[in-house]
């Protein structure tokens, strides 16, 4: 395990702790938590601020700004935090994979992939932004999409409004051997499958 996950393991860990220490001496009223709050909320953005600046990160080639690229690996794993991500998959060994973003757009373009023998999963997450995903041709595919605050459209249907939910599933899905299965979730923010 690298060290940067330790640290992650270690940092959320510890968040948690204090936080049920915190909610627990309220409730024993040893302090009042909701004072406590409101005269340190400003150190705690603070930290936070500092842990993303100076905390240590993963070795990857992006962590803040748009990505646009092309990917031919058989399996896509990305972690975003600013920016918009988009993708255009043509692996003709597709194995599925996640995606996920947090302030920023996903478009994703599957038209050109192939399945890898057997079902696949891949999970686009995001929290605030949009969603944007092209279904594979001639490949057999399920999706189940759903947002929070938002509208999601697969092809001609549509779901809007606090927690908009649907399921699209390609008609030789049942029988196929080899599928995609893709769950999208949006926190705030639209989903469009095409």
């Amino acid at each position: 395990m690298s060290a940067y996950f330790s640290f992650r393991r270690y940092f959320w860990g510890l968040v948690f702790i204090g936080l049920g220490v915190l909610l627990l001496l309220d409730n024993l009223h040893v302090i009042d938590f909701g004072d406590f709050v409101a005269r340190f909320w400003p150190v705690i953005i603070i930290v936070v601020g500092l842990l993303i600046i100076f905390g240590k990160r993963p070795n990857r080639a992006y962590v803040h700004g748009d990505i646009d690229a092309v990917e031919g690996s058989d399996k896509v794993e990305m972690s975003h935090t600013f920016g918009d991500i988009r993708l255009k998959l043509n692996s003709q060994t597709f194995a599925g994979g996640g995606i996920s973003n947090v302030f920023g757009n996903i478009e994703v373009d599957l038209e050109n992939i192939r399945l890898k023998g057997g079902i696949h999963h891949l999970r686009l997450t995001g929290v605030f932004g949009d969603m944007i995903l092209i279904l594979p041709k001639n490949t057999p595919v399920s999706v189940s999409a759903e947002t929070s605050f938002g509208t999601v459209r697969i092809k001609e249907r549509s779901s809007s409004g606090v927690a908009g939910r649907l399921h699209y599933a390609s008609e030789d899905l049942e029988a196929a051997a080899d599928k995609l299965v893709i769950e999208a979730r949006q926190t705030f923010g639209d989903i469009r499958v095409f």
